[in-house]
């Protein structure tokens, strides 16, 4: 509270801001809440790292986590919501309020929400200095459109602080040390509940017991009353003739203490989103949404017309799409010309090569010949290639657009019949084509026991998994995909598999710091791909060549390239079970399972050979493929030559489908 005192002496009209702040926080409570029906605020959220030390300068995983526990906690999907105590279980909220770190800055230009400034500035206190470069920090980003967080080295044994609404706006925003930020923090505050914490500050909440005695109230009817603050799990501490809430976030517990909002915590954060509420605009804000896309084709010639993907542009009238990296597309071109036969060279600059029944995408040059007509050939400046075949008609080319903006230029023949080698040629059309805000992703995880967090809203979308939604999925360098928090265990067990978090995937000791890399990528618009190519075991030359993908349009997850998984051949004794490996998908501490699941264990290597468990699809109807679980070698395992497993949602589990 140092902080408001301080600001509320700076500027005297912040307390009447705060006042009508309250006044309209109140009618709304009165009124029942804020009617949004069920739509989820999404908070563009900017993280400004303000280091002076290594220790100081966080990893962009590091930053990625907290913004998922910030998501976890305001939506209750922590893992630890069980442990919110029966009495309370009648109040706790998902507040439906979500985070994502920004992927457009102020400016429009794609960011990853994260900022780094190296600071001459050994540590920072209360006076919000951090939040100016002039006295070593970093500018805020418009408070209107996002959530600042500004992380740093804090003096004074503090942790964290918080502006309130109707605060300045230069200043507005939270502030963490750098010891207590995201996952793997410092104990007892290492689970990232600090910035959930402050998140609630700087979204109207006040601290549970009021900052004062019994008749102090947190102005939140669902909340009980106490008289102090809660330090470490005071679970059953009763004050004010009630148990005190000390799970509740905005309590001074320790992190594996917190786990809940109420009802009524949510009524008051979200009433701040109400017309013209104090973080109304934030709606609005353009921080989480697609760059803006430059346009990816336009023609020159009213003589004929391009269709990309089914927009049309024709002379002057450029269409506008976003089309992203990699994507496949359809080419579509025709002439206004009438019925004189003609037909289209296209020359390319920039595609990818490839080859398709349409025509084919040189090396070199980056010409493209379309067969499409009567078959009389022309020969192009002496040589035999057949570049011109014309027909009356239109063409259709598939094409894939790269990583790079390409130049379609497109020459239209015109063919006298009477004269088989007279025609003349002439410039039909041009597009110029870009990539429009293609999907980016982070690099994948390149140590050993590494993890990076993917931003699924902002990037594929939420994915729902075994019925529960999921804004966020960590990527693991040991072969899975992990929800909810970065386990980087190496070794799995059957204890693990059942009983820690859902993951998916292949569970077994890689380590791509000596060997072959992990890339993540958009494969659509919906669909993200996580390949792990040709890493190595830990301490062993052997490789794996694997593939994860899911897809948020229709909830499908593919286990690819089954056959480029070998027998495990970790031998090493410093990685203790590191010879153990499993694969399949499982919810785990959530439970449910597929259709026929067998029973399964997690076979150990060494003088046994090397084993797999397959878990959760491991038995279909008769005829077809049976998956061994338990002590089997891979090679057994990943039977009948099958590469592939789809799993399709039905009901909360999964069907599967193997090629």
């Amino acid at each position: 509270m140092e902080n408001l005192d301080r600001l509320l002496q700076l500027d005297p009209k912040m307390a009447d801001r705060m006042a009508a702040i309250e006044a309209q926080t109140q009618q709304i409570v009165a009124l029942g809440g804020a009617s949004r029906n069920g739509t989820l605020i999404t908070i563009p959220t900017v993280v400004h790292v303000v280091w002076n030390t290594n220790a100081e300068n966080l990893s962009v995983s590091r930053v990625q986590s907290q913004i998922q526990v910030l998501t976890e906690d305001f939506r209750r999907m922590n893992s630890d919501a069980v442990n919110t105590p029966a009495i309370f279980q009648g109040v706790a909220a998902d507040t439906e309020i979500e985070f994502c770190l920004a992927t457009v800055d102020p400016q429009g230009a794609p960011t990853t929400g994260i900022t780094y400034t190296q600071t001459s500035v050994s540590s920072f206190g209360t006076n919000d200095n951090v939040k100016f470069a002039s006295s070593g920090g970093h500018n805020a980003w418009p408070a209107g459109q996002y959530m600042n967080i500004w992380v740093c080295d804090l003096s004074g044994g503090l942790i964290g602080y918080a502006q309130f609404p109707g605060g300045p706006t230069s200043t507005d925003g939270i502030v963490c040390d750098y010891a207590y930020f995201g996952l793997g923090a410092t104990p007892p505050f290492n689970l990232g509940r600090t910035a959930t914490h402050e998140a609630g500050h700087w979204l109207n909440l006040r601290h549970i017991w009021g900052d004062g005695g019994c008749g102090v109230d947190d102005l939140v009817a669902d909340t009980p009353l106490s008289d102090a603050a809660n330090y470490g799990c005071a679970a059953g501490h009763v004050s004010c003739g009630s148990t005190d809430m000390v799970q509740n976030y905005m309590d001074y517990s320790d992190d594996s203490c917190m786990n809940v909002f109420t009802q009524g915590q949510k009524t008051r954060m979200q009433a701040l989103f109400s017309p013209g509420g104090a973080r109304f605009s934030i709606l609005s804000s353009p921080g989480c949404g697609p760059v803006s896309s430059t346009p990816l084709y336009q023609t020159n010639s009213a003589a004929a017309t391009l269709t990309l993907n089914g927009l049309t542009g024709t002379s002057f009238s450029p269409a506008i799409t976003n089309h992203g990296l990699n994507e496949p597309g359809t080419l579509s071109a025709s002439s206004n010309t009438g019925a004189t036969a003609y037909d289209m060279a296209v020359v390319f600059s920039g595609l990818v090569p490839s080859t398709n029944p349409l025509a084919i995408v040189t090396a070199n040059d980056q010409v493209v010949n379309v067969p499409i007509g009567l078959g009389v050939t022309f020969f192009n400046s002496g040589t035999a290639t057949p570049n011109f075949i014309p027909w009356g008609g239109n063409f259709s080319l598939p094409y894939n657009s790269g990583q790079n903006p390409f130049t379609a230029s497109f020459q239209m023949i015109k063919f006298n019949a009477a004269n088989p080698d007279g025609f003349s040629l002439s410039q039909g059309a041009q597009m110029n084509v870009s990539t429009g805000g293609g999907i980016s992703f982070p690099s994948g995880p390149s140590g050993d026991d590494d993890s990076v967090l993917i931003n699924l809203s902002s990037t594929i979308g939420s994915f729902s998994y075994y019925g529960q939604p999921w804004t966020g999925v960590y990527v693991i360098s040991n072969g899975r995909l992990v929800f909810g928090a970065a386990d980087t265990d190496y070794a799995p067990s059957v204890s693990e598999i059942t009983g820690d978090n859902p993951f998916l995937g292949l569970w077994t000791d890689l380590d791509p710091s000596s060997g072959g890399n992990i890339d993540i990528s958009a494969v659509s618009a919906t669909r993200m791909r996580v390949a792990y190519n040709n890493v190595r075991y830990y301490a062993e030359s052997t490789t794996v060549n694997f593939a994860v993908e899911l897809d948020s349009g229709n909830g499908q997850i593919v286990l690819d390239g089954l056959q480029g998984v070998p027998a495990n051949p970790v031998t090493n004794t410093s990685a203790p079970l590191g010879d153990r490996q499993c694969l399949g998908i499982t919810n785990g501490i959530f439970g449910g399972a597929l259709p026929n699941q067998a029973p399964f264990a997690v076979g150990a290597g060494g003088s046994g050979g090397n084993n797999l468990a397959v878990f959760d699809y491991c038995n279909q109807s008769a005829g077809a493929a049976v998956w061994h679980c338990g002590g089997v070698w891979l090679a057994d395992a990943i039977q009948a030559g099958v590469n592939r497993i789809t799993f399709t949602p039905s009901g909360s589990g999964y069907t599967w489908s193997a090629q």
